[in-house]
């Protein structure tokens, strides 16, 4: 619900802080922090972060060693097979990984 305050301001009023669910039934929020943005934010019991893109950060943040030798080898068979279709001539070199 918004409202106009003194200075011409509108401000949303929060009634209720509960979220639907289900049909069934309804979960109240709680007041929390996000520990990736450190910033407040109303959640269900079990939310952890505020929203997706500090859920993916922390879980990049996580696993970064794993993603970036994945993106390193993903580039390194790419960068192969570019090189193999323009002259099948060319074998890969040594120690990339490409056999």
């Amino acid at each position: 619900m918004d409202t106009m305050t003194e200075a011409g301001e509108r401000v949303t009023v929060v009634t209720r802080q509960t979220r639907v669910v289900s049909f069934e039934r309804r979960e109240a929020l709680v007041e929390k922090v996000c520990p990736q943005c450190t910033r407040p934010f109303a959640g269900l019991r079990r939310a952890r972060y505020c929203s997706h893109a500090c859920a993916q950060r922390a879980a990049y943040a996580r696993n970064a060693d794993r993603v970036r030798a994945a993106r390193r080898e993903r580039y390194q068979r790419r960068k192969a097979e570019r090189a193999a279709a323009r002259d099948p001539q060319v074998a890969p070199k040594a120690g990339t990984g490409v056999e």
